[in-house]
């Protein structure tokens, strides 16, 4: 490539070999994003054995050196998190970690590829072939997921076991990464706590395919990692032998009555769902399992109230199953909880009363007229004559009537019976009263006081920041003592970090006043995730409970607001702040 000055850029050489290969598709361009860079690095970093250098990574990824710099530091925070190190030395850098914890950095690796990457290509014989992404493929043959992927398939039809789709997934990434290194000649240790457990006869059937399948033999130490996602996916041996309160024969009634003594709003869908959802749930709790759920950081930003909801929940299944419940876990069960919610509002329509003088068949008309034009929020309970009407009590909360009435203690909409516009328009004034809750954001703004804001610019750390704000949270005599060990409990059950924000809660026995805390830190707040700018303290007990989903709603917009948020982390007035959450458009 020729770059001449008052000329301009051009080609010199080969062109029409360069032209060929652009048609052919043998150019490939970069178009990794962020993510893709730093999962790639983490998988060169797992798979090299000798060190690679930071201008290796630059070449590969087309980004400068001090990119890659930025992207070793997230990827190097990450793997201290999980009991590794990243190290450098003359020739660069490489992980420095055990054999068990580099398998259990592959398995989130494989994890985090699961839920964005990995594709499904179609079904070949009733087998599901996986499409490995290319950054996978130098870690993991393709051959390999296929013949996982087939085994798994033979095998449930050789035991008769199901698997749902985190059973299936979680078992094949542990196969993949298993097959992989065995043929690596890399052995596990034997794992004592797996050994009590005795062994599957499902266990040895798929052991048996495996080793057919692969042409190698599975050491005893694999086999054991294996039977304990076999004992978690069988129906008929789920022994909660470690569990306080014991629920081997009667588990639904024990798991049935424990939602409705903790749930303090249900209905029976919920209460089956969650059941159904728990039972496997607990026993991959007792055998030290668990499931990524790809879909997690979105429901914590999308359904802020209900994850909160979900770790109450969680924690109460905690202490009554004696299990540790993992945020991957929290976040399903927070999409259960949000399904009520939405079922309820669905629900939570007007109920009305027709009301005719002229004959039932104007009076079918009527109500013809009324489904087509307000499905959604008028459901008619029944439909009779003026004489009927003003003889039987009024249990409706709505009167439409095709004669001017009134009624003690209830709404009367007078309207012809053909319906016309206007009558639309009254109807529709009326269900706005009846069903009226003040906007979202006057009920958020409620809680938010000047003397709650907090601004701050010192580097500091997660548990420090939440010792700022219970301190003038207590000393407003907003809360009670013992609120920042429960709120900091609560953040190391299931984090509330979401990019530069995080809302950490507070258990209501410990509030008096329901308020909302601002704590703004430009320079930033060690997470242990990553850092924040923004934190959003939300300490509300039940004197909110009839307008909670509105100001979550507004919460919520406001988190999906980027531009406010950016803009929030850079003020230094309190009062900017409650002008900014308050007065101007949220986007």
């Amino acid at each position: 490539m020729i770059r001449k000055r008052s000329y301009g850029i051009y080609f010199e050489g080969d062109t029409d070999y360069l032209f060929s290969s652009l048609q052919k598709g043998n150019l490939i361009s970069s178009q990794e994003n962020p993510k893709e860079i730093r999962l790639g690095i983490i998988s060169e970093l797992l798979t090299d054995e000798q060190p690679i250098t930071i201008q290796e990574l630059s070449d590969k990824y087309y980004v400068s050196r001090t990119t890659i710099e930025l992207y070793l530091k997230e990827v190097k925070s990450w793997f201290n998190q999980q009991g590794a190190s990243l190290k450098s030395g003359e020739h660069g850098i490489f992980i420095q970690a055990s054999e068990s914890t580099k398998r259990k950095l592959m398995t989130l690796l494989l994890g985090f590829y699961w839920g964005d990457n990995l594709s499904i290509n179609g079904q070949v014989n009733s087998e599901m072939v996986i499409n490995v992404p290319k950054e996978l493929k130098s870690i993991f043959d393709q051959a390999i997921f296929s013949g996982v992927g087939q085994t798994l398939t033979q095998f449930q039809k050789n035991s008769l076991i199901t698997l749902n789709d985190y059973q299936f997934q979680s078992l094949e990434i542990h196969l993949v990464i298993a097959i992989q290194r065995i043929k690596n000649g890399e052995i596990i240790q034997q794992n004592d706590n797996f050994t009590a457990h005795s062994m599957s006869p499902n266990t040895q059937i798929l052991t048996r395919l495996l080793e057919e399948k692969f042409q190698l033999i599975i050491p005893e130490a694999e086999q054991r990692y294996i039977n304990i996602h076999i004992l978690a996916a069988e129906p008929n041996s789920r022994k909660y032998s470690n569990l306080k309160n014991n629920v081997t024969d009667s588990q639904n009634n024990v798991i049935d009555s424990f939602l409705r003594n903790k749930l303090s709003s249900y209905d029976e869908t919920l209460i089956n769902n969650l059941t159904l959802h728990l039972i496997p749930a607990l026993h991959r709790f007792t055998l030290g399992l668990s499931i990524k759920n790809p879909y997690k950081d979105s429901i914590k930003r999308n359904f802020a109230y209900v994850y909160n909801k979900a770790v109450d929940l969680s924690i109460e299944i905690e202490k009554f199953f004696s299990v540790h419940v993992n945020d991957d876990e929290i976040a399903y069960i927070a999409l259960h909880l949000e399904s009520y919610i939405e079922r309820r509002e669905q629900n939570n329509k007007v109920i009305a009363v027709i009301a005719c003088s002229t004959g039932l068949g104007t009076a079918r008309l009527l109500k013809q007229r009324i489904e087509k034009y307000f499905p959604d929020t008028i459901k008619i309970n029944r439909v009779v004559s003026i004489s009927e009407l003003m003889n039987t009590p009024v249990t409706e909360d709505l009167v439409i009537s095709t004669v001017d009435i009134n009624i003690a203690h209830k709404k009367v909409v007078f309207v012809p019976p053909f319906l016309d516009e206007q009558s639309k328009g009254k109807i529709q004034q009326v269900i706005d009263n009846l069903t009226k809750f003040k906007k979202d954001e006057n009920e958020f703004m409620k809680l938010v006081r000047p003397e709650l804001i907090m601004i701050d610019h010192q580097h500091i750390k997660r548990n420090q920041a939440i010792h700022k704000i219970c301190d003038v949270l207590q000393k407003q005599d907003y809360v009670f003592p013992g609120i920042e060990k429960a709120a900091i409990k609560r953040e190391e059950l299931a984090s509330t970090k979401m990019e530069l924000v995080a809302m950490p809660h507070a258990p209501i026995k410990y509030v008096k006043s329901s308020c909302i805390a601002i704590y703004i830190n430009s320079s930033g707040v060690d997470w242990g995730e990553g850092k924040v700018n923004l934190v959003f303290f939300m300490a509300m007990n039940k004197s909110v409970k009839s307008s909670i989903n509105e100001i979550y709603s507004y919460f919520n917009a406001i988190l999906e607001d980027k531009k406010m948020l950016r803009k929030l982390s850079r003020l230094t007035k309190e009062t900017d702040v409650i002008t900014t959450i308050g007065d101007e458009e949220i986007d």
